[in-house]
């Protein structure tokens, strides 16, 4: 079954092997998924966005002075981005069904009841008949 958005999954495979989320993006592109709850600080340290905007600068006996509300400081460690996974490394664990996929539930549940047994009733019957 193909992984898609809203999916939820267990890495089973990798440095994060044991992690456990919800699909939030699939990128075909780079055949990756990103799950949330799974990020890593940004390498270049870069500054939060949200920082900029809740900072306000004022300018005070010839010098600007930067003001930062407290409820920001968690956003001066740097920014956070997510980290792509390969989705073989995934096992889906719940998924997010819609008609589509019920259909394809339905039928691949058709195919293997056809093949279950190895042999039928003529077959039987046809072994003898040597």
């Amino acid at each position: 079954m193909p992984v898609r958005k809203d999916d939820e999954v267990s890495v089973v495979r990798g440095t994060y092997k044991g992690r456990e989320g919800k699909i939030i993006q699939c990128y075909r592109k780079k055949w990756v998924i990103h799950i949330d709850r799974i990020t890593r600080e940004k390498q270049s340290g870069a500054q939060a966005p949200l920082l900029h905007a809740l900072a306000s600068s004022h300018w005070l006996h010839g010098r600007f002075i930067l003001i930062i509300a407290d409820d920001v400081s968690l956003c001066l460690l740097g920014a956070t981005v997510q980290v792509g996974i390969h989705p073989s490394k995934c096992v889906i664990t719940k998924l997010k069904l819609d008609k589509d996929r019920k259909a394809i539930l339905e039928r691949k549940d058709k195919t293997s009841k056809a093949k279950k047994g190895k042999y039928t009733e003529q077959d039987a019957a046809m072994q003898d008949v040597d």
